[in-house]
């Protein structure tokens, strides 16, 4: 009798910010009154975690740098937990809101604060509010150079600043200019 592989019948991924931090807040809560704001994501995270083990779920946490830099006990409960740590920026940024010089620093800066705070190699990434867009492809490029093998932001949509409408609804391989020999993952995709 031959073992039975599991298929996994969906994907599972949470974004890990702050209630505050969202980009519909950006007018009322400044970056500056971040840490003055009582904080929900401890029982939030500990709430959804409890729950995704009472039913033996594994996901993806695309975790803000922010979060695990003043909430590292967070960062550490999810990897702790079998989850998968990946990026999703440091202070929630639109990467349309971003020169490429500042993309590359803040998801270089983001993969180092949520490896030195969980122990386990980053991989993915997901742009705040989806924020790759048509245009914006560059963004691919500076996730392969910042080290990441996959992305998950092309969400297909049609939208103003959000979404991408042309985008593929399963896992794919996008082709970037990057001159990088290695193979890297991304844009839900594989890339080459």
């Amino acid at each position: 009798m031959r073992p039975k592989i599991f298929q996994p019948t969906h994907f599972f991924t949470v974004d890990v910010e702050e209630y505050f931090q969202v980009r519909a807040l950006r007018s009322v809560v400044s970056r500056d009154e971040w840490l003055s704001r009582p904080s929900r994501i401890v029982k939030s995270i500990d709430d959804l975690l409890a729950c995704l083990d009472r039913h033996e779920v594994r996901g993806t946490f695309f975790l803000l740098g922010w979060i695990a830099r003043y909430h590292p006990e967070v960062a550490r409960s999810i990897a702790g937990a079998g989850h998968e740590i990946a990026s999703h920026g440091f202070w929630h940024e639109a990467v349309t809101s971003l020169t490429p010089v500042q993309f590359l620093e803040d998801v270089r800066s983001t993969k180092s604060e949520l490896e030195d705070v969980t122990g386990a190699r980053v991989l993915g990434y997901r742009a705040p509010s989806f924020s790759i867009i048509p245009g914006w492809e560059w963004a691919f490029d500076a996730l392969i150079e910042a080290g990441y093998r996959y992305d998950s932001s092309l969400f297909p949509i049609r939208r103003r600043g959000y979404g991408y409408p042309s985008a593929q609804r399963t896992p794919h391989v996008t082709a970037t200019r990057c001159r990088r020999r290695e193979e890297g993952t991304f844009a839900n995709s594989r890339w080459r």
